[in-house]
C-alpha cells in the first residue's frame, strides 16, 4: 500500500519494484575533529526548522538534479525528494512523472541519532524475496563537509539485478553501481541525511555532496491542503502532511492522523502506512473508476461514497477525489464515515484555494 500510493506522491520508481530502505551504518554520534568548515561553502547554520506544519525547505536546482519540492513534513522531520533531469517513470495510465533519484531528510534537533543510520526497518511482507536476494554492501565511513557543515559518508554498491528502472548508464563497478550516502550536522545536535535511491545509475561523492549542499533556508511558508477537516475523532491529529502537484504524480495531498502526538524517541521513523493505526488521506487527480475497474462508480456522481461494513470512504469531486482508509486502527466503521462526510473540499485545480493546515 505505501509502496503503491505513498511512492506517487514522490514520483519514485518503486511503485513498481520494491526497494530495501537501507543506510550508512556506523555513523559516528560525534563528527570526525579534523572536518573543518570549506571556506567557499555556503554556511548553513542558519536553516532551522520552523513550526510543524510550515517548512523553509524550498526547491533547488544543481548540476542535472532538481532537489524538491518539499514533500511529508511532520513533528520530527520533512523530506526533499531528489529528482535527475530527463528521468520519468509511467503510471498505470500511461502519464510520465519526474523519477525519484533520492531523499534528503531534514530532521529537528534532537530527533536523530546517527548510531542508528543504517539499522534496517521492516520491510512489507511483499517484498521478502527482496530481502532475501538484498546484496548491497557499504565501504568505509569518510569524513565529509556539506555547505560548511561536518558529516560522514559512505559508498554504496549494489548489484544490477537489484537496481530498478530502465538503465541510465551501465553497472560501474563488479556488475553494480555505486552511489553515496551522507549524513552531516546542519546546525547543532540537527542532522539531514542523504539516501539516493537504488537505481541503474551510479553517482559520484562529488555529486551527493552538491546534492546536499544544495539546501539552504527559503522564506517561511504553511503547508497546505484542498479542504478543511469537519471532523477528526476524539485525542486525534494531523501527523503527516504532503502538498504536491499534479507534475509531480496523480496524488497531489497526503494526510496522516495518528492518535495523540508521536513520542519524541520515534519522530524519527516514517510516518506512513507502514505505522501502526493511522488514518490514510489522499487526493488524486481522476476518479476512481481509474483504479477500480471491476466496481465502478457512476462518473456523474459527486460526493461521498463509503464502504458500508468498512471504514472506508471516496470523496468525489469534479476532476479529483479523496480516499480515506481507516482499516487497521481503532476507530469505529461510523468514525470513519465522519471524517469523509464532514471533509469540506475545496477547488483541488485552484491552488489559491488550498487551506492551510493549523492542526
Amino acid at each position: 500500500m505505501r509502496v503503491r500510493r505513498t511512492a506517487a506522491i514522490t514520483g519514485s520508481a518503486v511503485a513498481c519494484v520494491a526497494v530495501l530502505v537501507t543506510a550508512v551504518a556506523g555513523l559516528r554520534t560525534t563528527p570526525p575533529a579534523n572536518v573543518a568548515p570549506a571556506a567557499d561553502t555556503p554556511q548553513s547554520s542558519l536553516l532551522t526548522l520552523p513550526d510543524q506544519f510550515s517548512t523553509v525547505l524550498g526547491e533547488y536546482h544543481t548540476g542535472p538534479y532538481q532537489v524538491g519540492p518539499v514533500g511529508a513534513v511532520t513533528a520530527g522531520y520533512q523530506e526533499l525528494p531528489v529528482y535527475r533531469d530527463g528521468q520519468t517513470w509511467q503510471d498505470e495510465n500511461g502519464d510520465k512523472y519526474p523519477l525519484s533519484d533520492g531523499m534528503i531528510t531534514v530532521y529537528r534537533a534532537g530527533v536523530f541519532n546517527p548510531d542508528t543510520f543504517g539499522v534496517k526497518k521492516p520491510i512489507p511482507a511483499a517484498s521478502t524475496a527482496a530481502i532475501a536476494n538484498a546484496q548491497e554492501k557499504y565501504g568505509p565511513s569518510f569524513s565529509v563537509t556539506v555547505a560548511g557543515r561536518p558529516g560522514v559518508g559512505r559508498e554504496l554498491w549494489y548489484p544490477a539485478a537489484q537496481a530498478f528502472g530502465e538503465e541510465f548508464s551501465a553497472p560501474t563497478k563488479d556488475d553494480g553501481y555505486v552511489r553515496t550516502t551522507l549524513a552531516w550536522q546542519y546546525a547543532p545536535g540537527a542532522w539531514a541525511t542523504y539516501v539516493p535511491d537504488q537505481i541503474r545509475r551510479s553517482n559520484s561523492r562529488q555529486d551527493a555532496i552538491k546534492i546536499a549542499a544544495a539546501v539552504t533556508p527559503q522564506p517561511d511558508r504553511q503547508i497546505r491542503i484542498p479542504y478543511k477537516l469537519g471532523f477528526i475523532p476524539a485525542g486525534w491529529q494531523i501527523a503527516s502532511v504532503t502538498e504536491s502537484t499534479t507534475k509531480i504524480s496523480r496524488a497531489v495531498s497526503e494526510v496522516f492522523l495518528h492518535k495523540g502526538a508521536i513520542p519524541k524517541a520515534e519522530q524519527a521513523n516514517r510516518v506512513d502506512l507502514g505505522m501502526p493505526g493511522v488514518v490514510h488521506i489522499l487526493v488524486l487527480k481522476g476518479h476512481p473508476n481509474d483504479e477500480n475497474k471491476g466496481d465502478s462508480i457512476d462518473p456523474k456522481f459527486r460526493g461521498v461514497r463509503c464502504d458500508a461494513d468498512f471504514p472506508a470512504c471516496k470523496v468525489i469531486l469534479d476532476g479529483y477525489f479523496v480516499d480515506v482508509d481507516g482499516r487497521g486502527t481503532e476507530l469505529s466503521v461510523a468514525d470513519v464515515h465522519k471524517i469523509a462526510k464532514k471533509l469540506a473540499s475545496v477547488d483541488v485545480a485552484d491552488r489559491d484555494a488550498w487551506v492551510p493546515v493549523t492542526k
